[in-house]
């Protein structure tokens, strides 16, 4: 996973902000890396440096392992995914006030309107349905 994150600074930087976002936005403050994404999309070199994100927040004490879920990116086949919980919001919303400052991104007004601004037209999609 580092050997991967290698030279990805900006992508894991960016991506860090929309997991910060998307726990932050749900409200039992859970997360996957699937809300950190397009859903539709593969990456093109396999996306294990995504793996970084949850790590180095893990290590700050910010979130915590909540268990694992199917995927929701076709992409990934319907593989197991890991489910992240925010132990410290505080720390997380400070966190991404300084990503958003070394990116050059404002403060959104509107904390619920920073999910569709940072990704754009990939708005939260349903989540696969197992009947």
């Amino acid at each position: 996973m580092a050997l991967a994150a290698a030279g990805r600074r900006r992508e894991i930087v960016r991506d860090t902000l929309r997991f910060i976002v998307a726990i932050l936005a749900a409200p039992d403050g859970t997360a996957t890396l699937d809300d950190a994404a397009d859903l539709a999309s593969a990456f093109a070199d396999g996306g294990r440096w995504r793996g970084s994100i949850p790590t180095a927040l893990a290590r700050r004490g910010l979130i915590e392992c909540a268990g694992h879920r199917q995927s929701d990116r076709a992409a990934r086949h319907r593989g197991l995914v890991t489910v992240w919980r925010a132990i410290d919001r505080a720390g997380l919303a400070w966190l991404a006030g300084e990503i958003r400052a070394e990116l050059g991104l404002p403060a959104p007004a509107n904390p619920a309107a920073a999910q569709g601004e940072l990704f754009g037209r990939f708005a939260p999609q349903p989540r696969y349905r197992r009947d």
